[in-house]
């Protein structure tokens, strides 16, 4: 059997689309809690401004709302590495060993 250079996952997934979605993944770690807390701030500094307390309880809603969306996006990988862990088939520890190499975790 040939092994082809530029591919990962027992050469399934070219180089460039696993750095791809690792970068992504990585961007999106940094990104979205910077992004909950600058719109969380905007949101509650509009409202307070107001003076409407019907605004400061809907903005309190919507910002739980992104806060579980938040902890959601930062905790899929891990989701996903316990998922195929509770599957439990011969291919397990490969798909486990791909995504660590897809998203350069130990």
């Amino acid at each position: 059997m040939m092994i082809l250079e530029g591919y990962k996952c027992g050469n399934l997934i070219p180089d460039e689309i696993a750095n791809t979605i690792g970068t992504v993944y990585n961007i999106l770690l940094v990104a979205v809690p910077i992004m909950i807390v600058l719109f969380g701030i905007i949101d509650f500094v509009k409202a307070v401004a107001s003076g409407k307390e019907d605004e400061i309880k809907k903005n309190t809603s919507t910002f739980i709302k992104r806060l579980i969306t938040g902890i959601i996006v930062f905790f899929v990988l891990a989701l996903v590495k316990l998922v195929v862990n509770l599957i439990q088939t011969n291919n397990t520890s490969d798909a486990v060993e791909c995504l660590n190499e897809i998203f350069g975790n130990n």
